[in-house]
């Protein structure tokens, strides 16, 4: 067991962590995303909806 934890340290090692200015330009990056995404797919789904509405009844 102290052999696997001592493997698992030595790899850590090997990791390039990003720097947190980075990671809180790729975080910002992704909400963004995140946010349009679901923005857009809303959209559509209203959309649809109305379009469906309009149809059924």
């Amino acid at each position: 067991m102290f052999r696997y934890f001592a493997q698992v340290h030595r790899e850590f090692r090997y990791i390039r962590w990003l720097s947190i200015r980075r990671a809180f330009i790729l975080t910002v990056i992704v909400l963004i995303a995140a946010f349009i995404a679901g923005f857009l797919l809303g959209a559509i789904d209203g959309g649809y909806a109305t379009l469906l509405e309009g149809i059924v009844i």
